[in-house]
This record gives C-alpha cells, sequence and structure tokens, in this order.
C-alpha cells in the first residue's frame, strides 16, 4: 500500500500554483477557505486514519469521514453568511 502521508511543507509546496489562481478569485470578492489546519496534526503530517477510519480515499481525495474533518471550517463560513445577510450586508446564499 501506497504512504499518502504528506508534511505541512509539502502541501504548501504543491499548493502554489491554485494558489495564484485563488488569489485572483480572492480579488474579486470571493473567500477562499484553507483546510490545511484540519487535515494535519501537531506533528504538520496529514491526517490519514482518525478512530479506525480513513481520511482519504487517495492521494488527494477525503472519504466522507475525512471531509466531516471540515465541518467547523464550512460552519464558520456559513454561520458569517447568515450574520451578514441578517445586517442587510452585499453577501447572498447559494440558492437564495
Amino acid at each position: 500500500m501506497p504512504d499518502y502521508r504528506r508534511s505541512l511543507k509539502q502541501y504548501s509546496v504543491r499548493q502554489t500554483s491554485p494558489e495564484k489562481i485563488f488569489g485572483s478569485i480572492s480579488s474579486v470578492g470571493m473567500r477562499v477557505l484553507d483546510p490545511a489546519p484540519y487535515l494535519f496534526s501537531e506533528d504538520q503530517m496529514t491526517i490519514l486514519v482518525q478512530d479506525g477510519r480513513s481520511c482519504y480515499r487517495d492521494e488527494d481525495h477525503l472519504t466522507r469521514h475525512g471531509a466531516e474533518r471540515l465541518r467547523d471550517l464550512i460552519k464558520g463560513v456559513m454561520l458569517e453568511i447568515r450574520r451578514d445577510n441578517r445586517l442587510g450586508s452585499r453577501g447572498t446564499c447559494i440558492g437564495e
């Protein structure tokens, strides 16, 4: 079985090209979320298994269990959008 563990440093190098694209998206008012703090352990290596369940199905794609690690990140953003909409800001929720 291949070893899919990746260090945070390796991840950062690999994200260089996407970050350039995300930078241009951010300049038009879209927010880019960084999942890294939710996917790496204290030793700065990817968390492959949690509670006996796999977090990745291959080198790059999260399993459902792995994606659940991002719940707090996404929940926080959704709460901000909800708050902003209540305050009458320009933000809109998808589907509205």
